[in-house]
């Protein structure tokens, strides 16, 4: 499945992002968002509609060494 949504005017995908997620079934899937979409409340969404994802993770110097890699569960 794949979806989009039209960014409305002077606002960003952050916003978007929920609003498509909202409108789709997603139990079962994997969710893919780039970098903008990884957010505490986008993936919390994403859990709350059954389904897992992957989201991309900047390199952010200010977060430290490994900060990202210590939150992985397996």
């Amino acid at each position: 499945m794949l979806g989009q949504r039209k960014v409305d005017e002077k606002s960003n995908e952050i916003t978007a992002i929920p609003k498509l997620l909202n409108a789709l079934e997603l139990a079962g899937a994997v969710v893919t968002i780039d970098a903008m979409g990884c957010q505490r409340e986008i993936a919390s969404l994403i859990v709350t509609k059954k389904a897992d994802y992957v989201l991309a993770v900047k390199d952010i110097r200010s977060a430290g060494p490994n900060r990202c890699g210590t939150r992985f569960c397996y």
